[in-house]
């Protein structure tokens, strides 16, 4: 995959920003830096007073938020149940058919 992740400070050192750009793995590296400068370009027209944003084209994406969205630790697994934790079932017992 063709992909990057950067966190650099942004309006004189006072706020932070992350952001990850990624293309498909169908086009070569300049088609990719095409891509992206095209939809940077697109970012700067409309985005840059939120807080975070995405965009995408068929062949790349760029996303940006002031909080690091990538690489976080994921959540921990639920520990397995206890042997005590679940009451037996009970067994059904089948109603005898009667025809009268």
């Amino acid at each position: 995959m063709k992909f990057d992740t950067s966190h650099k400070a942004l309006a004189n050192g006072i706020r932070h920003g992350y952001a990850l750009v990624q293309c498909t793995r169908d086009i070569n590296s300049s088609s990719c830096r095409s891509c992206l400068g095209n939809i940077t370009q697109d970012m700067r027209d409309c985005c840059q007073a939120k807080n975070g944003w995405r965009m995408l084209s068929p062949s790349c994406y760029l996303r940006y938020e002031v909080y690091r969205f990538y690489e976080q630790t994921p959540a921990p697994l639920p520990s397995a149940p206890d042997e005590y934790d679940y009451a037996p079932q009970p067994t059904p017992t089948p109603t005898p058919n009667i025809e009268g």
